[in-house]
């Protein structure tokens, strides 16, 4: 089985990575304020999604057997 984007490196996703940091400084500020919940839950929920959307592609795996191709994603599996 072959990863279907390859090799994960961290650098492609640079720009993601600032949002989640940025996001987790304004989680901090947002606590050490006693800001409302709904500030921290929308910072988490938006964070995780970020976070999910990189994770999610890179978990996907090929193989090529004749005239098939198996594909495999987390526990699914498709020909």
């Amino acid at each position: 089985m072959y990863k279907r984007y390859g090799k994960f490196r961290i650098a492609d996703y640079m720009s993601s990575w600032m949002v989640i940091c940025s996001m987790a400084v304004y989680l901090v500020a947002c606590l050490m304020l006693k800001l409302s919940v709904i500030y921290i839950i929308f910072l988490l929920l938006y964070s995780s999604a970020l976070i999910y959307s990189i994770w999610n592609p890179n978990r996907e795996f090929f193989e090529i057997v004749g005239d098939v191709i198996n594909v495999k994603k987390g526990k699914k599996s498709n020909k």
